[in-house]
């Protein structure tokens, strides 16, 4: 019997390395493609509910301490209330300039708004409820925005609502 004096690898051997590393290769790269994707979305997720919180707690703490609602508080995108002082001020989405941001406004004061440029506000709506027995009346705020910079994968709704308890004078 004969000897075989080299001994190595068959071209097949070597080809079936070859694929089972370039398959291992492409779905490590798929996997840290869509963590990274999904970091990002976690990332425009907070920015947008950031934005969202800080525009209900502004809210909250004028409408909570309103003497009254004056209009607009059945499912619109604006309310107009008076302060303590009796100043009319207001809520509202604004449109302009291409861009959907939560406004507020008092009195002779120019516009501000609650919401960045990067917080696209898909939907903003308030609706005032009758005082129940033993209950004060109270308004239900809905907003519903989300990253206007992030799109695809990489960008999600983001719903806030809340209820505020008026105070009775």
């Amino acid at each position: 019997m004969k000897k075989r004096i080299f001994s190595g690898f068959s071209l097949i051997e070597l080809l079936v390395v070859i694929t089972i590393f370039a398959l291992l290769g492409v779905l490590i790269t798929f996997s840290l493609a869509f963590s990274m994707k999904g970091g990002k979305k976690s990332e425009s997720i907070n920015k947008v509910r950031g934005n969202l919180d800080y525009a209900i707690s502004v809210m909250e703490r004028q409408l909570r301490n309103a003497d009254e609602i004056v209009y607009g508080c059945q499912q619109s995108s604006y309310i107009t209330y008076k302060d303590q002082k009796g100043v009319e001020a207001s809520f509202s989405l604004d449109t302009s300039e291409d861009l959907r941001r939560i406004a507020s406004s008092s009195g002779d004061f120019n516009k501000t708004y609650l919401t960045s440029d990067d917080v696209f506000v898909d939907r903003l709506n308030f609706d005032c409820m009758p005082a129940e027995k033993g209950a004060t009346d109270s308004v239900k705020i809905e907003i519903i925005a989300h990253d206007a910079k992030a799109s695809g994968v990489e960008s999600a709704k983001v719903t806030v609502e809340t209820r505020i308890n008026l105070r009775n004078y």
